[in-house]
């Protein structure tokens, strides 16, 4: 978590070594194909979606569903500078939404900030949410029943994103596209008979 000041790495440069292996942590989940990228100082990787990581300079192969990654370059990075993995964007909140990764929520929040998203939330009529640290530590952060209920009122008018843009987030989410708790089947069926005549699972 970001709490805990911990970014993926798979080692430091000294100068001389230009060979690295390490594994990115997929405890909550695989990595996506597509997503990754390995930074050395100015050189940068970029995963082509069938396990390979190319750049000026850099050749490195992964596994994602284990993490496993070796990487080599053709001059050895400087001493002291850190062998980062980083991730797209579209990856991070495909996994923290279908696996409900911390780590990964952690870096979003970090991203636009924790006064920004509370702004935001206040903007779009949520008064009562606060974010006042990162998930896992020390917290608290405050989520109302009425402002959850509010945001999916939102959602589903299009009034915070739009209808092609609601359609995307809601086919990241756990369930229909990704279930991973396996109680959709059930989950369809709870809802067929709960719901108004006029609507359907």
């Amino acid at each position: 978590s970001y709490c805990a000041q911990q970014h993926a790495s798979i080692g430091t440069g000294n100068g001389s070594q230009t060979t690295f292996t390490g594994t990115v942590p997929t405890a909550n989940g695989p990595l996506y194909p597509n997503e990754l990228y390995i930074v050395a100082g100015g050189i940068t990787g970029h995963d082509n979606g069938s396990g390979a990581i190319t750049g000026n300079g850099v050749s490195a192969s992964i596994n994602y569903s284990t993490g496993a990654i070796s990487a080599t370059y053709a001059a050895a990075p400087a001493n002291g500078t850190p062998l980062l993995i980083d991730e797209k964007l579209s990856g991070a909140i495909q996994g923290m939404m279908q696996n409900s990764d911390d780590a990964r929520t952690d870096m979003l929040m970090h991203r636009y900030g924790l006064a920004t998203l509370t702004s935001f939330a206040h903007s779009v009529g949520m008064p009562n949410t606060q974010l006042n640290d990162y998930v896992n530590c020390s917290g608290p952060n405050y989520l109302t029943l009425d402002d959850g209920d509010h945001l999916y009122e939102e959602l589903a008018t299009g009034t915070v994103l739009t209808p092609a843009n609601v359609k995307t987030l809601f086919s990241l989410m756990a369930g229909k596209n990704y279930d991973f708790s396996g109680i959709w089947a059930d989950l369809q069926k709870i809802i067929t008979q709960v719901a108004p005549s006029t609507l359907t699972a």
